[in-house]
């Protein structure tokens, strides 16, 4: 059972303000972590929720926020990114609203990796909600270095496939790369080192949550004001 309650407001802002003034986000993890004796499930949230300054503005520079922008558009998402923390949604666990104003899950806190279940009416919910969005065509990239990830873009794009949307699944060594040097694209994922490098990102899972009046675990609780800043 990870403990919220344990993470305080002052460690918290003991991270934010190293990371604000150029201390590797690792070193200076580990520093207020100690000092706060944190175990590793408090690190792993306070490591979520922290971001430097210099990140939060660009990425809320490239962040479009209006969907109708998106009409037309190429999407390159991050599956294994989205889908964990949409499949986080429909267990009503944890989502986190971080610094940047992003939502992130935790769900490798919560479970394996093999309790990623990619269910048909899972993924069929997902893309026919990417694609209300209505964008030109999809990419959907999958980790090659995840077990059965070909056994999975199998079954996204046989979901593709069956309701006809335009869409291509890619398995790659190379995820973030790929998401980085994409141009003219919308790029769905929570990664703050990509989010801070691609043209133009979307949020797709606080669009969901708004659109679909959902309320998980932290969405009204204290974190999500004040990490959301």
């Amino acid at each position: 059972m990870v403990n919220f309650s344990n993470i305080t407001l002052a460690s918290y802002e003991e991270l934010c303000f190293l990371l604000d003034n150029g201390y590797p986000k690792k070193s200076a993890l580990t520093f207020v972590a100690n000092h706060h004796n944190y175990a590793e499930s408090e690190r792993f949230i306070l490591n979520r929720v922290a971001v430097p300054r210099h990140l939060v503005e660009k990425i809320k520079h490239n962040k479009i926020t209006d969907p109708s922008k998106l009409v037309n558009q190429v999407f390159t998402i991050d599956i294994y990114n989205q889908f964990t923390t949409f499949q986080s949604l429909f267990n009503n666990e944890p989502i986190i609203l971080c610094r940047d104003g992003v939502f992130r899950d935790i769900f490798s806190l919560l479970h394996s990796k093999k309790e990623l279940l990619f269910r048909k009416e899972m993924i069929q919910k997902f893309l026919l909600n990417v694609f209300k969005l209505k964008p030109h065509y999809i990419y959907l990239y999958f980790d090659k270095q995840r077990s059965k990830s070909g056994v999975h873009s199998t079954k996204f794009q046989n979901i593709l496939d069956k309701f006809e949307l335009p869409g291509r699944c890619i398995v790659t060594k190379s995820v973030d790369h790929c998401l980085k040097v994409q141009t003219d694209v919308i790029t769905f994922t929570h990664d703050s080192i990509i989010l801070n490098e691609v043209q133009a990102s979307f949020d797709f899972i606080r669009w969901y949550i708004e659109n679909n009046n959902l309320k998980t675990q932290l969405i009204d609780r204290f974190f999500n004001y004040r990490f959301g800043e």
